[in-house]
């Protein structure tokens, strides 16, 4: 429940020259196991604050409490975190 401020940039920072125009996805688990992609999309060519590769995102999440993030490029996992919504 990112209510304060929902707005995000999604980025990334590996090889662009081959991510630039990947898909990606954000698939979030709650610490009770309730699934739902969060994020989808094609990140944006260019450079913008310092990231090679980004993308304008809303997160909205159900429920309070923790939560993995699980981002995948072009259907494989690239990394996850773990975060404390409130």
């Amino acid at each position: 429940m990112l209510q304060d401020n929902p707005k995000s940039i999604c980025g990334y920072f590996g090889e662009t020259k081959t991510k630039s125009l990947a898909r990606f996805k954000v698939v979030a688990t709650s610490e009770k196991g309730a699934q739902q992609t969060v994020l989808s999309g094609d990140f944006l060519s260019g450079e913008n604050w310092g990231v090679p590769a980004s993308s304008p995102s809303l997160i909205s999440l159900p429920t309070s409490g923790l939560w993995r993030f699980d981002v995948y490029i072009d259907d494989k996992l690239n990394g996850s975190i773990v975060v404390q919504v409130k």
